[in-house]
């Protein structure tokens, strides 16, 4: 990661929280500091967004990230985007 400037790390809301394997890897990522970080979550019902996106902001500033964008994406958006874009 030294070599780039922008980072995304993005996840799907597990109980209110950030995916384990995301988190445990930010805790252990070397490189974040002085980068510029977008977070985005995918989640189902709403609740706990908010939550997981202060989690990851947490860890990133906690190794000198700064975190630039959030964006939160429902799970039901995707999918109508989906289907939207299938033509039959």
């Amino acid at each position: 990661m030294k070599d780039r400037d922008n980072i995304f790390f993005g996840t799907p809301v597990w109980a209110g929280s950030p995916a384990p394997a995301l988190s445990n890897y930010l805790e252990r990522c070397q490189g974040l500091a002085g980068k510029e970080i977008s977070i985005f979550v995918t989640y189902g019902s709403g609740l706990g967004k908010e939550r997981a996106i202060r989690i990851l902001t947490r860890i990133i500033e906690e190794r000198g990230g700064r975190v630039t964008q959030k964006l939160a994406v429902q799970e039901k958006e995707i999918v109508k985007e989906t289907l939207m874009s299938v033509s039959f």
